[in-house]
C-alpha cells in the first residue's frame, strides 16, 4: 500500500513502553503496559470524541486475524473492493505460484496473507535477487528484495530497474544496493522504536560477481 501511518512513541520509561500509529482520524494503539494504555485512552477521550473498537481487526486496508502464536495478515476485503468497483468480481484466478517460465501474469491470490509470530531473536535477515535483460520491450532488469525480522517478513519490493544493465553482476548488484538503502531505513525506524537487533542485518545474494563487487 502508498499510505503509511505516522509512528508515534508516546511513552518509554524502563521496560514499558508503548505506541502510537495515527493516520488522519484513525489510530493504533499497542504497548507492553496495559494500565499505562488505559491511562491514556481516558485522557484522550476528555480531550477528542473518539471510540475505543478493541482489539486491532482492520487498518488501511488490512486485515488482522489472531492466531495461537501471533498475527495473520490479509488483504482479501480491500481486494473485493477494488474487484467488486472494476466489475471484475465474475473474473477467473489463476493458480500460483507461477511457473518460472511465465512472468508478469495475473494471479488468483484474494486469500493470501502474512502470518506473524513472535520471533525467539530478533536478527535482519535480508535476500535480494535480480534477472538481467529480462523485459523483452525495454531490455531492462526486474529486482526485488525481501526483508525479515526474527522470521518475520517485514519489507519486500520487486521492480523493474530505471536503467539498462549491461551485465548480469550489474544488475544484482544493483538490487543489493536499493535492498541496503530498505535496510538502513529500517534499522533508522528500528532504532526510533527502541527495537532495534544487537547483532548486525545480513543481506544474502546469489550472484558472486557481486558479491565480490561489494
Amino acid at each position: 500500500m502508498s499510505v503509511l501511518p505516522r509512528v508515534v512513541i508516546i511513552y518509554k520509561r524502563d521496560s514499558r513502553i508503548m505506541y502510537l500509529l495515527v493516520y488522519v482520524d484513525d489510530l493504533i494503539l499497542t504497548g507492553n503496559h496495559s494500565p499505562t494504555i488505559k491511562s491514556f485512552v481516558t485522557t484522550l477521550d476528555k480531550e477528542f470524541a473518539i471510540k475505543d473498537l478493541g482489539r486491532l481487526n482492520y487498518f488501511l486496508g488490512l486485515e488482522v486475524t489472531y492466531t495461537q502464536n501471533g498475527l495473520f495478515l490479509n488483504q482479501s476485503k480491500y481486494t473485493m473492493d477494488i474487484l467488486t468497483r472494476a466489475n471484475m468480481l465474475d473474473a477467473k484466478p489463476a493458480p500460483t505460484p507461477l511457473s518460472s517460465n511465465v512472468s508478469f501474469v495475473s494471479a488468483g491470490t484474494v486469500a493470501f496473507g502474512l502470518h506473524y509470530s513472535r520471533p525467539i531473536t530478533t536478527s535482519l535477515l535480508s535476500y535480494s535477487d535480480a534477472d538481467w535483460d529480462r523485459c523483452l520491450e525495454t531490455r531492462r532488469s526486474t529486482y526485488g528484495y525481501s526483508i525479515f525480522l526474527g522470521g518475520n517478513l517485514i519489507s519486500w519490493s520487486a521492480k523493474k530497474q530505471l536503467t539498462v544493465a549491461r551485465s548480469s553482476c550489474e544488475s544484482e548488484y544493483r538490487a543489493m544496493a536499493n535492498t541496503a538503502a530498505e535496510i538502513v531505513w529500517i534499522t533508522h525506524l528500528l532504532q526510533e522504536l527502541h527495537a532495534l537487533p544487537s547483532d548486525r542485518p545480513t543481506l544474502l545474494c546469489d550472484n558472486q560477481s557481486a558479491i565480490f563487487l561489494t
